[in-house]
């Protein structure tokens, strides 16, 4: 089996020259190439022969011999081309892309009389089965992670349903479909824990989910091959491909995301607090230090009642003092010093806001 020299940026050959016999040695060089393995690597060029052309360079020789051309002529001359490989592993199209490139070297006589110009000339060959089954590999794990995104984006219907972007309910979250009822949620300490309960289903979908363990095996597969077949290429650095998010949209208008990254088949978790979304847009770091404005439901209102995780400002004038304002509930809490706080969610039509009592 070959193996190659892989890059992710155009880098030079490395040739090897012998004194007596002149001989050039062939060199193997890839380029994995895709649009949607992430930012990490480059899109396939639009003319791979080109690349393939401009990756190989003439060498210059000199031969040993002195005097002008007729002494330089013996068995060696025209000195043979050698010839360079260059695949293309193209991840989005399933397509191994394999060119051959003959090189004539530029000789010279010890006195600089030119013997030989140099020439480039490249001709697509087809590629092996072992230089297919890499891109094979590429290609299924970079199908397997799309299924899984899909099956991670999930939406909570005003109904409580909740199916992935697919439109298939999801068979990814089980325990916590009840436990989490808007983004919040998984933040406070709400006697349905939703925190917990989606973790486990989470961890529990890697060891027995289809698709988490489509994708697992399609990435060990591919390490495998990558650490026999191209040592130098770091898998980490491909897209990520390992990592991923869970998307929950619910029917209030707020939003979840965790960061899921899966190392060695277990699962890490952590809550990503820009992407993540209040009912009113606000980011839960942006929630978490400025405090939030209304509430698209009832729940999220609690949340930001009972707990400690948003910024909870005291009861504005405008709303004392107008009657489209209602009081929905009373939340009678300790802070975090022990003094006894209470705090007033408010009704306005459809809507709900949270203030101290001060």
């Amino acid at each position: 089996m070959l193996k190659y020299n892989f890059f992710l940026v155009t880098t030079c050959f490395a040739y090897i020259l012998a004194a007596s016999p002149l001989k050039v040695f062939a060199n193997e060089k890839g380029l994995v190439c895709s649009e949607q393995l992430g930012s990490s690597i480059n899109r396939c060029p639009s003319s791979m022969q080109t690349v393939a052309r401009n990756a190989s360079r003439i060498p210059t020789i000199y031969s040993s011999c002195g005097g002008g051309l007729e002494t330089c002529i013996d068995d060696d001359y025209p000195y043979n081309a050698h010839k360079d490989y260059f695949t293309f592993f193209d991840v989005d199209n399933n397509d191994t892309v394999k060119f051959e490139v003959s090189v004539t070297p530029n000789v010279y006589s010890a006195n600089g009389i030119t013997i030989q110009h140099g020439v480039k000339s490249v001709r697509e060959i087809t590629a092996s089965p072992d230089e297919k089954e890499v891109t094979e590999l590429f290609n299924d794990t970079l199908i397997n992670k799309s299924n899984l995104d899909k099956a991670l984006t999930l939406r909570r219907s005003q109904s409580g349903t909740v199916r992935d972007a697919t439109g298939q309910v999801s068979n990814v979250i089980a325990a916590s479909q009840d436990a989490c009822l808007t983004a919040l949620d998984y933040v406070t300490n709400n006697i349905r824990g939703c925190r917990g309960k989606l973790n486990r289903d989470i961890l529990e979908g890697v060891d027995t989910n289809a698709t988490f363990a489509a994708l697992i095996s399609s990435l060990e597969q591919l390490e495998s091959v990558i650490n026999v077949f191209i040592p130098d290429l770091d898998l980490s650095n491909i897209g990520e491909l390992n990592e991923f998010k869970l998307v929950m949209k619910m029917h209030d208008g707020s939003k979840l995301v965790l960061d899921i990254k899966i190392d060695k088949g277990v699962a890490q978790i952590a809550l990503d607090e820009l992407g993540s979304l209040t009912s009113d847009g606000s980011t839960f770091k942006q929630a978490r230090e400025l405090g939030t404005g209304e509430s698209g439901s009832l729940g999220e209102a609690y949340n930001i009642a009972e707990g400690f995780f948003v910024a909870i400002h005291c009861t504005p004038a405008r709303v004392l003092s107008s009657s489209e304002y209602h009081v929905a509930a009373r939340v009678t809490k300790r802070d975090e010093d022990g003094n006894e706080v209470v705090v007033i969610v408010y009704q306005r039509q459809d809507t709900f806001v949270t203030f101290n009592k001060c």
